[in-house]
């Protein structure tokens, strides 16, 4: 009778671990619009036009990639592409998407081929998956637990080190653009399974999304002698993640309080050669979403016939050490 208010109880949470499923969702966007380049000659006599030129220093110029994921307790299923600019120019257009069916994602690098006008865009969304159900056969034992996953990034220039761009003599570089992130996490996963003592033991598995971009320039000093260096940085985050209160799935998030406003970053070359200086430009986003899965209690002494084994196993052994 005991076994049977178990089993029970166990089909009971599982109908009321599929309710709970239907909200377990994420999703994550991050952007980088309307890129601009400004130059500002801080010589006018010396005859030297205000320039800025990207190098090609690798096999990609530029990179992005999409994927999406899941797993049904049983199935798995994925979906995965990227894109990168060989052309010497990493401005050079490109785009990526992926779909797993529980889940999708998107990446793009958009523009006319240069860093005017150009835009970062990556977005992904996912929903839980499946009900996974197996028989406990071991105290604690959970199922394969159900989830759904995605990723994306776009980065320009790919190679991020000294040597990205080459800065003229006495030029101010200024590069603007508007930046933009979200993140939501909605519901989680319950893994119903069995303790010692054939009592429900239940393992919660919180959801997460996340979103980040950012613009960086660095490079030698102003005056380009004497050592030192400078650097600029400008960015944007927000996480959100779910807990279960003991009775309801809660989120929380991280990050930036303002998820979208002006980014701007700037460098300097007040010598009178050209400069090499390392510039960047990245989304990324991610989410993961858990589904539920029950474990069916196991027939009555099964739990014993596991002990049983273990201890002729262990007289074995007793049996074969030396005296």
């Amino acid at each position: 009778m005991k076994s049977l208010s178990l089993l029970i109880l166990s089909l009971a949470s599982a109908s009321a671990m599929s309710a709970a499923q239907a909200a377990s969702t994420v999703s994550a966007s991050a952007s980088i619009t309307g890129l601009t380049l400004t130059l500002v000659d801080l010589d006018p006599l010396d005859g030297i036009a205000p320039s800025v030129t990207f190098g090609s220093y690798g096999y990609y110029d530029n990179y992005g990639y999409a994927s999406a994921s899941q797993y049904d307790g049983s199935n798995y299923g994925y979906d995965g592409i990227d894109f990168g600019s060989t052309t010497t120019n990493p401005w050079t257009p490109g785009a990526a998407s992926a779909n797993s069916g529980a889940a999708s994602a998107a990446a793009s690098l958009t523009g006319n081929g240069s860093i005017d006008g150009s835009s970062l865009l990556t977005s992904g969304s996912a929903t839980a998956v499946g009900f996974a159900s197996c028989t406990a056969t071991y105290p604690y034992q959970s199922c394969g637990q159900p989830y759904a996953s995605f990723g994306a990034q776009v980065t320009t220039p790919y190679y991020y080190y000294s040597g990205t761009i080459t800065v003229s003599a006495n030029t101010l570089v200024l590069i603007e653009a508007q930046g933009a992130v979200a993140a939501s996490a909605e519901g989680g996963g319950m893994a119903q399974t069995f303790d010692y003592q054939n009592l429900p033991y239940t393992y919660y598995y919180g959801n997460s999304a996340s979103a980040s971009l950012g613009l960086s320039i660095s490079g030698p000093a102003a005056s380009g002698s004497g050592g030192g260096s400078q650097s600029s940085s400008d960015a944007l985050s927000m996480s959100s993640y779910t807990y279960w209160d003991g009775a309801h799935w809660l989120s929380y998030g991280y990050g930036s309080t303002t998820t979208s406003g002006s980014l701007g970053v700037s460098f300097v070359n007040a010598s009178d050669a050209d400069m090499l200086a390392a510039f960047n430009a990245s989304t990324y986003i991610s989410g993961y979403a858990y589904g539920d899965s029950v474990a069916a209690v196991p027939e009555p002494g099964t739990y014993a016939m596991l002990m049983a084994g273990l201890l002729s196993i262990g007289a074995v052994v007793r049996r074969r050490r030396p005296g």
